[in-house]
């Protein structure tokens, strides 16, 4: 796959990236946004910060909140934007907790095939995908694995 700029996108990459990303940064974000996979599925967001004034290393912790509330928002946003068949995807995978045999299952298809090829895909689009939602939400990081 190329990329606008011409360069090659690895897709086995970039699916390995976004994997490792959404098992590991979106626990991270969960844990530190005071946030769980159950409230993802809820359209209602409420991070405001209450009370008074914080030293700096209360506003530094404020900080880490709200990056990880918006980590979690990009995340959310990307899956849900991509194609249905991928948000369905990623949402089982990710969200929910499914194994992969049981989405494959669940959708038709061999474990093989769905590891592969539909899996791969959904990941590569979220790759695509969060450079939008990961912008707007100050939270980006290329998650692209590039062919040399």
């Amino acid at each position: 796959m190329e990329f606008l700029d011409g360069q090659q996108i690895d897709e086995r990459g970039t699916a390995h990236n976004v994997d490792l990303f959404l098992t590991k940064d979106l626990e991270k974000a969960l844990r530190f946004s005071g946030e769980s996979r159950d409230g993802i599925s809820s359209p209602q967001w409420s991070f405001e910060p209450s009370g008074g004034g914080y030293g700096n290393s209360q506003e530094r912790r404020m900080g880490k909140v709200v990056t990880a509330s918006n980590m979690v928002k990009a995340i959310t946003d990307t899956i849900r934007n991509c194609d249905e068949l991928n948000s369905k995807i990623l949402f089982q995978c990710y969200i929910d907790e499914m194994k992969d045999w049981q989405v494959a299952t669940k959708l038709g298809y061999t474990k093989e095939h769905f590891s592969r090829q539909i899996k791969r895909s959904a990941l590569v689009e979220f790759a695509d995908r969060y450079e939008v939602y990961g912008r707007f939400y100050h939270v980006y990081e290329d998650l692209h694995v590039y062919l040399a």
